[in-house]
């Protein structure tokens, strides 16, 4: 794969030509590596269901050929938290204009693999015997191929009445799943707005599952002017918030979700979130409530900042923190000014 030159400027949709087969197939070479195959089969999902495209794809649980084929064609672009890994789609659109000359973007990239996809196939059985003209088909090696198919269809299990092997494992995983919060504005109906409304009154933090916020998810509170939910990378933050409010006086509040209810190490940066924390913020975000995040104060905290910032439609907050006064201390102090 020959790296080409993108400083030209891209021509307009109505007068570009179509893509060469060549271009094509490289597209389809560079997105079958073990660290952007997974990328093909996210996108492609969106395109299926006709999600709203996000910023950011994430792989909670990738291997490690697919952290280390990431890192191998993007760089530091490529976030890894231990098992996880996450790439700006901004970065892979840059990477296929780089390597393949691609100037429509990845969407456009996986939509157009897939429409070539049967041509491809039967271009590749005809060549076996003889050249064979394809209108539209694109050579794709046998791991593009495979990487566009995505995985077999598998037959539909029959209805359970009580939880099989993969259900436990899968409830199991939602119930590790938790994200760690304080104050949250819920209505007080339901069984999850009860316990948060009632931690809340007592300034204690609360643990919400994924498959509690699944199961019997709260009603979030519209927020008022200027209503903030601040979001901190590690429990000690959260904890210097919370304080130990003397019993029956009154205590300012102010939202607060911890990235990582795990990060007990001081100085490391938090894990990547988990959905528990994803589906309280989007909540929260689509109840009115601005979002401020800081990612910490590790080796990689700016970097972790920038991405969720983007991913979860936040405000930068305290990324890079003033010199001089420790990081933790700066954000304590804007949660008691914003405290109400």
């Amino acid at each position: 794969m020959t790296p080409r030159p993108s400083g030209s400027a891209p021509a307009t949709a109505a007068s570009r030509p179509a893509p060469s087969r060549a271009v094509l197939s490289e597209v389809a070479e560079l997105l079958a590596g073990p660290g952007l195959a997974w990328v093909v089969q996210r996108v492609r999902g969106q395109l299926e269901t006709g999600a709203d495209p996000v910023a950011v794809l994430q792989l909670p649980t990738a291997t490690p050929a697919q952290r280390a084929g990431a890192r191998s064609v993007l760089g530091p672009a490529a976030a890894v938290r231990g098992t996880h890994l996450a790439v700006r789609v901004s970065d892979l659109d840059e990477l296929l204009l780089e390597l393949t000359g691609w100037d429509r973007g990845l969407a456009a990239a996986v939509r157009a693999l897939d429409e070539g996809l049967p041509g491809a196939q039967a271009e590749e059985e005809a060549e076996q015997d003889e050249e064979q003209d394809d209108d539209d088909a694109v050579a794709l090696p046998a791991t593009a191929a495979a990487a566009v198919a995505g995985p077999p269809a598998t037959e539909p299990e029959p209805e359970r009445v009580e939880l099989g092997a993969l259900e436990a494992e899968q409830v199991g995983l939602a119930l590790a799943d938790a994200a760690l919060v304080l104050d949250l504005p819920a209505d007080p109906g339901g069984a999850t707005g009860t316990v948060l409304t009632a931690l809340s009154a007592v300034g204690l933090p609360a643990l919400l599952t994924l498959h509690q916020l699944r199961d019997a998810p709260p009603t979030w509170l519209p927020a008022p002017p200027g209503g903030t939910v601040l979001v901190v990378p590690t429990p000690a933050v959260l904890a210097a918030v919370a304080g130990t409010p003397a019993p029956g006086a009154r205590r300012p509040r102010v939202p607060v979700v911890c990235l990582d209810a795990t990060a007990t190490a001081r100085g490391v940066d938090p894990a990547w979130p988990g959905d528990a924390v994803v589906v309280v913020l989007e909540g929260l975000r689509a109840a009115g409530w601005q979002l401020l995040l800081n990612g910490g104060d590790g080796p990689e905290g700016d970097v972790i900042t920038e991405l969720l910032a983007g991913e979860l439609g936040a405000r930068v907050w305290r990324s890079p923190a003033e010199p001089g006064t420790p990081l933790r201390e700066q954000l304590l102090a804007d949660a008691r000014r914003l405290a109400r």
